[in-house]
């Protein structure tokens, strides 16, 4: 009787804790969402932060909506948290994806060299690029950003090195507004970011960088004097040397408080103010490292003088590989130092001067131009510093450096040893990683030779094979010259000196067992194309133009017929060389401003029986949903689509077995209309068999939710992501951002990954992956 109770009792027991389990249940399911959207304090600000006050203080929605105003997908500001911003936004299918928000603030930026932030997002797969934008004047300055994590608090730091100018700047010092802009991934659904502790940082004025802001927006180099501007930044960083990056129509005498030495990055001219403070620095006995270009203040200053410019692989020029040292070579300089310069300026060297490197062939024998240049007023570089971390670019950076001034290479051996337990740390976990079998692991190669340094392509393909990658994709052509034996396009002058690039990686390919898929630039003539074809191209109106009339001589105009007929028949030429696949790139517009020539006019206005009186300003001021906006985004994506189109059908009926991919852009919401390439329509329609996106980000959890959302496009298509190794600044630090993406593409279910792009800083990260990720059993 009691065993009886007792089993009563007991059931009664069970049912009672059934019934809680399910309250509890369904109690936590209407609370999910608050469960959600809780969010962690974000992290004190230091102790000297330069949070500004409206930012600081800011304690209510009501005083947000104050100086933060939406656009867009952005819903309205909120605050719950003093000094954290809550910028929630809601992207939907069909309407504008983008989302931003204008922070209205006065800031002097002109001393600082970077900007930081607190950020945190739960979940990022709503995004698929994040831009920040500092109002200035009447333009923008702005570069994209990346939180690495998402689910936690991660410090974003904004470099004025890495950004880019858009319309008429004013200078850092004039800065109205800071704009944050996210882009919708392409789904319907609601995200929620979170700021906090937003602060300008300023560092040790060891070293002032003078960029050309003064030439910015003038000329087709824009983006390159901030960008190498922020290469001397970057690899000093990584020396412990202070630097600052100050735009030469900011700079004034309070500037050089303080200052060790000056760079002049890339500075084809200067302005009359930044001339008159350099000529007194250097009159006190201050020293200068100037790069490439000889304005009338170096040419004086230094005593040089301009002769010529060398073209590494024209008319029988070797490559420039990098700094080989003189017998003059500067203290602690190594014997060699990699640079792949594409250009050297030549000068006249007087007795006075010393000649402390050469450039070097990828041999390590000198060409006979001297690479770095030394005299009392200090050094010229007769190219630009190209970046890199590598432990011998650290070293040269730290003799010049030394050689200007003995305090800034004081902590050098301090920080080399660092960066080797740094390096061993990566090495560890890499190491441990697994591999997958049959992963499609392919390379970029923007190089028609092989990997510079290593001798043709024979040991390029053999490196790759050692370190288990499956694919190599050599640029072999652009519009309007190919590196093989074409009777397409003109041939290049190398040819007939260095034999058929195609031909060479081919061979190679097939000894070890490794596909070619030869890459074709499509429109873009670039450099190699000779001046000769450039001409005849502009002479027969075959050229884009952009909307503000300008002439853009290297670029061909999409929709002439000529033009697509000439890049279908390479393209299609190139499969009949029985390679494994072809490859476009650059099969798009230059950009939204292009092409406007008069050829587009007739052509557009046939194809819809129109007649437009005032072009181009009838198209570029139309509304973007207005029926004349919609038909010309129809015109621009039906000329790249009828490239595309068209090789895929004669290449499927004559090279059945040659596989057809192409490297695209990220967003297929916004890329059709932008660019006019609808790559998310070849991959349905079967145009392509693969596409390689440019997902060049150093975030993973970017990365991921990049990646995620272009799978759901592809439909039967294969997508191989590509990352983008070369475009960040220590390769072998980011070897670990690299790992943890290929992971990514690895738990998303995907066949494959593409690495841009085979030069010798990838190089020094293939034994990485070898060590785990690409081990071949």
């Amino acid at each position: 009787m009691m065993n009886g109770l007792k089993k009563r009792i007991c059931e009664s027991v069970l049912k009672a804790l059934e019934i809680f389990s399910f309250a509890l249940c369904i109690f936590f399911a209407g609370c999910e969402k608050e469960v959600k959207e809780l969010v962690p304090p974000p992290p004190l600000p230091s102790e000297n932060a330069l949070v500004p006050d409206v930012l600081k203080n800011v304690s209510s929605t009501e005083e947000a909506k104050k100086f933060v105003s939406c656009g867009q997908s952005a819903m309205n500001v909120e605050c719950d948290t003093k000094g954290v911003l809550k910028l929630r936004s809601k992207f939907s299918k069909g309407k504008r994806v983008r989302a931003y928000w204008d922070i209205k603030m006065p800031l002097d930026l002109s001393s600082c060299t970077s900007v930081t932030f607190d950020f945190y997002c739960r979940d990022l797969s709503n995004f698929s690029m994040m831009i920040i934008y500092f109002k200035s004047g009447n333009g923008w300055y702005s570069c994209e950003f990346a939180p690495y994590s998402e689910g936690e608090w991660v410090k974003v730091e904004i470099r004025k090195s890495e950004m880019s100018a858009d319309g008429k700047c004013e200078g850092w010092e004039k800065i109205s507004a800071v704009r944050i802009s996210g882009w919708g991934a392409g789904e319907d659904g609601e995200t929620t970011c979170y700021i906090a502790n937003f602060t300008p940082v300023i560092r040790p004025n060891d070293v002032l960088i003078v960029y050309a802001d003064s030439l910015m927006g003038n000329t087709s180099q824009s983006s390159s004097y901030i960008r190498f501007a922020g290469n001397i930044a970057s690899t000093l960083s990584s020396l412990d040397i202070g630097s600052r990056i100050v735009a030469d129509s900011d700079l004034s005498s309070k500037h050089f408080a303080g200052v060790k030495t000056v760079v002049l990055p890339y500075n084809p001219s200067l302005p009359p103010v930044a001339e008159r403070l350099l000529r007194n620095y250097v009159k006190t006995g201050g020293k200068i490292l100037a790069c490439y270009t000889l304005p009338k203040f170096v040419a004086e200053v230094m005593g040089l003088r301009y002769e010529r410019h060398y073209f590494p692989g024209k008319g029988g020029n070797k490559t420039i590989a990098g700094f080989l040292s003189a017998d003059d070579a500067l203290e602690r300089q190594p014997p060699f130092s990699s640079q792949s310069s594409w250009i050297s300026t030549v000068v006249k060297c007087s007795r006075e001067h010393k000649i402390h490197a050469w450039w070097g062939d990828s041999d390590k024998k000198s060409l006979g131009i001297p690479a770095l240049i030394g005299m009392k007023e200090g050094l010229f570089m007769t190219h630009v510093w190209l970046g890199g971390k590598s432990r011998e670019q650290l070293e040269f950076m730290s003799a010049m450096m030394g050689h200007l001034s003995c305090d800034l290479a004081s902590k050098a051996k301090t920080v080399i040893a660092k960066r080797r337990l740094e390096e061993e740390r990566v090495r560890n976990r890499i190491s441990k990683l697994p591999s997958k079998q049959g992963e499609f692991r392919a390379m970029w190669c923007h190089d028609a030779r092989g990997l510079v340094g290593v001798n043709g392509w024979d040991k390029s393909v053999a490196i790759l094979k050692e370190n288990g990658f499956s694919a190599v994709f050599p640029n072999l052509a652009w519009g309007g010259i190919a590196f093989y034996e074409s009777t397409v396009l003109p041939v290049a002058s190398s040819v007939k000196i260095n034999g058929d690039a195609f031909k060479a990686c081919l061979n190679a390919c097939r000894k070890y067992g490794v596909e070619i898929h030869p890459w074709k630039v499509c429109w873009n003539m670039g450099s190699y194309t000779s001046d000769e074809f450039v001409e005849k191209m502009e002479k027969e109106e075959r050229i884009q133009v952009s909307g503000d009339g300008k002439r853009n001589k290297r670029w061909l105009c999409p929709s002439h017929p000529e033009n697509k007929k000439m890049e279908i028949d390479a393209m299609v030429e190139l499969a009949s060389f029985k390679p494994d696949g072809i490859h476009f790139d650059y099969i798009r517009y230059s950009g939204v401003n292009n092409c406007f020539c008069d050829g587009c006019k007739s052509r557009f206005e046939k194809e819809y029986s129109l007649t437009i009186t005032n072009w181009p300003k009838a198209i570029l001021s139309s509304p973007q949903d207005s029926q004349l906006r919609r038909q010309w985004c129809d015109f621009r994506i039906s000329n790249i689509t009828y490239v595309v189109k068209s090789v895929s059908e004669k290449v499927r009926k004559n090279y059945p077995g040659v596989k057809i991919s192409a490297a695209v852009f990220r967003n297929p919401r916004t890329d059709p209309d932008t660019l006019g390439q609808d790559w998310a329509d070849w991959c349905k329609k079967g145009y392509v068999d693969a596409v390689h996106n440019m997902d060049y980000t150093q975030s993973p959890a970017m990365f991921k939710s990049i990646v995620k959302m272009q799978k759901s496009y592809v439909g039967s298509a294969k997508i191989y992501p590509g990352i983008g190794v070369s475009t960040w600044s220590d390769e072998v630090i980011h070897a670990d951002v690299a790992s943890r993406q290929i992971l990514a593409v690895r738990e998303l279910g995907l066949d494959g990954w593409t690495i841009f792009n085979y030069d010798k800083r990838v190089e020094r990260i293939l034994p990485l992956f070898r060590l785990g990720l690409t081990k071949e059993d």
